[in-house]
């Protein structure tokens, strides 16, 4: 992993920092001054391409310092610098190319002398040509063989770094190779499972939307109903779950609208939201940041769940953020509205970025599911990539020998709006990898 060297801000107006160092000029004359530019525009380029950065160093009185040896390092962005050492000319200048990362996040390169004299440069990646996801292994083709009609959606990747995803029936355990193999769970069993989330204790999380229940799959292999009823209200739909760096289980329900803070151990509810169906959505996607900050997506639930007073097509899927504190969950705070029909799956980065699922209509028909980027700090979504016939339920950075900066997606397939066999797993590189899962 890279190590940033210190922090800058978010984007820059221009494509170029300069950090003045605090050391004195032996010739007289003030401080030295270390710059990088680059020949990035307005302080964009695409993802992908390659940019030359120029480090001059100078003395206080403006001379270029020639010979000095320097360190090039890609501090953020997931890119490559041609060269980590280089050594500035007579005029006190050396030039290097640096490749951007893969994502429209911010791309950070830092330069530092023996003596800690620093400057970067921060370029944000934009998006050109959209790239599209391939097919991962052939997860349809496997359940039709074992003859499971359905849907697949929820995937995770459990405490051994297998890729785990939710199938007719019960669970299925993906290769690196993109073979796949049936998971059937014991005891209570696993009839559809939405959302999934892994524990350290090897224990796989499952939203069974039929079961009406959140069910802990032990590593034993067992399922267990740990929950099922909010106080005296029977879960309707439990979409989407995550384990929380508090050590408790937080759960959203679509068709009750509410995010639920669980105690795993008892099943017992300790605080949970209840949104505005009509105006904010219902929860579906959740994901932790670094800060310990519960973030999710919302979704219309008018055609899902027949919610009255939901108006049928209305773009109302937006992003969250809450606080928790000794109380519990804290009330929601809108960061994006009005993204579209529905909202899904959540993940961020190891730096912070934010990845999200979120699906559009055009008219009575689903349009596009689009793959949206919060990058760190920023208030704006930037589109990454769309796609058209394909349902993109929920996503996971790979972990081991499946790539640990390759995103993995999985499919929904809901009839009419794509076909029955629009099922199974698609991947794309990421260029960074995820954060890391409590």
């Amino acid at each position: 992993m890279n190590r940033p060297l210190h922090r800058v801000t978010p984007l820059l107006l221009l494509a170029a920092a300069t950090l003045l160092a605090c050391s004195d000029d032996a010739g007289g004359g003030g401080a030295t001054t270390l710059a990088v530019t680059t020949t990035a525009t307005a302080g964009a380029a695409e993802a992908g391409t390659t940019v030359t950065a120029t480090v001059t160093l100078k003395s206080g009185s403006g001379a270029g310092l020639a010979d000095v040896a320097l360190s090039a390092e890609v501090t953020r962005g997931g890119g490559v610098a041609s060269t980590e050492t280089l050594t500035t000319n007579a005029d006190g200048v050396a030039t290097l190319t640096w490749t951007l990362g893969l994502a429209p996040v911010d791309n950070t390169l830092s330069v530092v002398t023996a003596d800690g004299e620093a400057g970067t440069a921060t370029v944000r990646a934009t998006i050109g040509e959209e790239p599209q996801p391939v097919a991962f292994g052939d997860v349809d083709a496997f359940l039709t063989d074992l003859g499971r009609s359905g849907s697949t959606e929820g995937l995770t990747f459990s405490a051994d770094g297998t890729l785990l995803i939710g199938v007719p029936e019960g669970l299925a355990a993906v290769d690196p190779d993109g073979t796949a193999h049936a998971v059937n769970p014991g005891g209570a069993g696993i009839a559809h499972p939405l959302g999934l989330a892994a524990g350290a204790d090897g224990a796989t999380w499952v939203c069974d939307s039929d079961a009406h229940a959140l069910v802990k799959v032990g590593a034993n292999g067992l399922a267990t109903v740990v929950v099922d009823h909010d106080g005296d209200d029977p879960l309707e739909t439990p979409n989407s779950v995550a384990l929380g760096p508090d050590g408790l289980v937080y759960l959203t329900d679509s068709c009750l609208g509410r995010v639920l803070q669980i105690d795993p151990a008892t099943g017992d509810v300790l605080s949970r939201i209840q949104m505005d169906l009509a105006t904010e959505g219902s929860p579906n996607g959740v994901a932790f940041d670094d800060d310990g900050a519960l973030w999710f997506t919302t979704e219309n639930t008018a055609l899902l769940c027949g919610h009255d007073g939901v108006e049928l097509t209305a773009p109302i899927a937006g992003l969250f953020k809450v606080e928790i504190g000794a109380d519990g969950l804290g009330a929601p705070v809108a960061v994006v509205t009005g993204v579209g029909l529905f909202g899904d799956g959540l993940a961020f980065d190891v730096e912070g970025n934010l990845y999200a699922i979120f699906d559009t209509a055009e008219g009575l028909a689903l349009d596009e599911s689009i793959v949206f980027v919060l990058p760190k700090g920023a208030t704006t979504l930037t589109r990454w990539f769309g796609v058209r016939g394909l349902i993109l339920a929920n996503l996971a950075f790979g972990q081991g020998a499946y790539g640990e900066t390759t995103l993995y997606f999985s499919l929904l397939s809901v009839t009419p709006f794509v076909p029955a066999e629009a099922r199974g797993l698609v991947t794309l590189p990421a260029g960074l990898a995820g954060r890391p899962l409590p």
